[in-house]
């Protein structure tokens, strides 16, 4: 695969109270009112993350982050950053067989880092992310290990010393603009360049272990002997080096081997072989 597992930490890094302040970290994997993609109508729902949304005061930044990964594990991520001057937008090629979730974990990384370069204009941080499983996987900081992971936790702890950071999850292809506009950078960047050398987690190694053993499971044996109709095709099918040696068996240039009474005999007859292939 050209790429190395990746390491886990399997001490904590971060310990309440050694700096990473989570009195100013929300995590909100919710809209202002309960709900779920499959059960409500869609127009509810669009109108109640843009009610979540248009409830962030002015002054924060918003960013917006999605992952997206394709069918041959091609992955990308996207990042969209409205600001008063303009959007910031940001487009992530990863590794191959990175993800989903890392993906969205990657995306939102991104996002801190420029934060972190533009906090001074703004007094709140909201990462605004269609993926629920990243915000909870953040909000349960205690257990993590993975390494885009550690590096979020890094930047919160840097940011959160000046600034309220929000994680907020809002329901994907419900046409919020900024979501829109980071599942397009995400889908482009999965499909464009090279995808750069990279180290795998563990699970990622797992996944696509399973997927090879699925797909070997699912080829026909490619054998001679499958593609025969009639008796003795398969030798005709078969490949030179064996063609040579069914030959020379039958020829008597060389010699079969029998047990008789315990003793080792050759030159079983020819006969017996000929009348097998007819």
């Amino acid at each position: 695969m050209g790429n190395e597992s990746q390491f886990f930490w399997l001490e904590l890094q971060f310990e309440k109270g050694a700096g990473l302040d989570f009195d100013r970290i929300y995590f909100h994997d919710q809209l202002l009112t309960s709900v779920t993609k499959s059960s409500e109508i869609p127009a509810l729902v669009n109108q109640l993350a843009l009610e979540t949304i248009n409830g962030i005061p002015q002054s924060s930044l918003k960013i917006y982050t999605d992952g997206s990964r394709g069918e041959k594990g091609i992955s990308g991520s996207g990042v969209c950053i409205p600001t008063p001057s303009g959007a910031l937008e940001f487009k992530i090629k990863n590794p191959n067989y990175c993800s989903v979730f890392r993906s969205e974990l990657i995306a939102i990384r991104r996002g801190l880092q420029c934060a972190s370069q533009l906090e001074d204009r703004f007094q709140e941080i909201w990462i605004l992310t269609d993926s629920r499983a990243s915000t909870q996987h953040l909000a349960n900081w205690g257990d993590i290990g993975d390494q885009t992971s550690l590096d979020i936790l890094s930047l919160l702890h840097d940011l959160s010393s000046g600034h309220s950071i929000h994680f907020q999850w809002i329901p994907s292809h419900f046409g919020i603009e900024g979501n829109e506009r980071a599942d397009f950078l995400a889908r482009t960047a999965a499909v464009e360049g090279v995808s750069p050398r990279g180290n795998l987690t563990f699970s990622e190694i797992s996944t696509i272990s399973k997927l090879e053993l699925n797909r070997q499971s699912k080829t026909p044996p490619n054998h001679a002997w499958y593609f025969a109709k009639c008796p003795g095709e398969s030798f005709r099918l078969s490949s030179r080096p064996l063609q040579f040696t069914y030959s020379r068996f039958l020829s008597g240039h060389t010699r079969g081997l029998r047990f008789s009474n315990g003793q080792k005999t050759s030159g079983m007859p020819l006969v017996f072989f000929r009348r097998g292939l007819t």
